[in-house]
């Protein structure tokens, strides 16, 4: 009888806990820079690519997403189907965002916080809660939690937020045959078809199937500086003026693969110096493409698939 007496004492403090309110807080570590945290909390536009319920309404059918943004007021509103998000900019690093839909309402706030180290953000995570949830903590909803890691997913995984899969290389030395010139647009495509056959011509049949390199460098007066090169075994004697034997140390290589047409390829180049500096590193050398596949482009419209390297520290 005392046993059952305790308990039942017991379960009654905790439903009084349950009707006590609270303010629950958590700090959320995310392992990106300040700028591009706080550049996609402060524009409504991006909360599509993090918010976890309206990043699925988007992706299942964009035209149900409706955005009403009210600069005057500091708020804007985004109707996913039939649920609402209204968000409050209190601070210029603080925003309560409120949640109607279904019959339900519920609302918290947060607040992007600036680390010593240059490379994380801390988002301090508060919503209403109840006692018991503190004592009895794996009970508490984590729904709020949850659209804190939608943006922390979102920044740390660079197919999400740049667009393409990076890859941190160690290269080891590599031998190449090169061939450096200016070209002008209009001869480009032709002139790089061309001075590969002749690099080709020079490479003993041992040589490993062939790998084409290019690297551009656009130039005034509608012109193009280019360098190609072919990875070769060993060292060779060249009998041509424009073609030399090179060694790159060894080192780190940025990469990225990039498929679709050759006049689009700049996206995976702007998407990479991005990362460069969002990460800080330092870029050594010229950037250049490894075409994967031998097909050469003829034209602006080829489809290409390509590695992108970035020399590195």
């Amino acid at each position: 009888m005392k046993a059952v007496l305790i308990i039942l004492t017991l379960l009654g403090l905790l439903a009084i806990c349950y009707f006590i309110p609270v303010v629950r807080s958590e700090q959320i570590r995310i392992a990106a820079n300040f700028d591009n945290a706080i550049a996609q909390v402060k524009n409504p536009g991006n909360w599509k690519n993090w918010f976890p319920e309206i990043r699925e309404r988007w992706q299942q059918d964009s035209s149900s997403v409706e955005l009403i943004n009210n600069k005057e007021a500091k708020t804007f509103t985004i109707n996913a189907g039939t649920e609402s998000y209204k968000v409050k900019m209190l601070t210029p690093l603080s925003y309560l965002v409120e949640k109607r839909g279904n019959g339900d309402f519920s609302y918290f706030s947060f607040t992007v916080l600036s680390q010593l180290s240059p490379d994380s953000v801390t988002i301090n995570v508060s919503s209403p809660s109840r006692l018991l949830f503190r004592i009895i903590p794996f009970l508490a909803p984590t729904e709020n939690i949850k659209t804190i890691h939608g943006l922390r997913n979102y920044l740390e995984d660079p197919i999400a937020h740049y667009g393409y899969p990076f890859e941190l290389l160690q290269v080891t030395d590599t031998i190449f045959l090169v061939n450096q010139y200016l070209s002008s647009k209009k001869e480009l495509f032709v002139g790089i078809q061309d001075s590969f056959s002749v690099m080709q011509g020079l490479l003993p049949a041992s040589n490993e199937p062939q790998q084409y390199c290019v690297s551009y460098k656009e130039i005034p007066n509608d012109s193009v500086s280019v360098m190609l090169g072919i990875p070769v075994n060993r060292s060779l004697q060249v009998d041509k003026p424009s073609i030399r034997i090179i060694r790159m140390p060894k080192g780190r290589m940025l990469t990225a693969i990039y498929t679709g047409s050759f006049s689009q390829r700049s996206l995976v180049y702007a998407a990479m110096k991005r990362y460069i500096v969002d990460k800080h590193l330092i870029q050594v050398s010229a950037e250049y493409e490894m075409y994967l596949d031998a097909n050469l482009p003829v034209n602006d419209s080829s489809k290409i698939k390509i590695r992108v390297y970035f020399p590195v520290l």
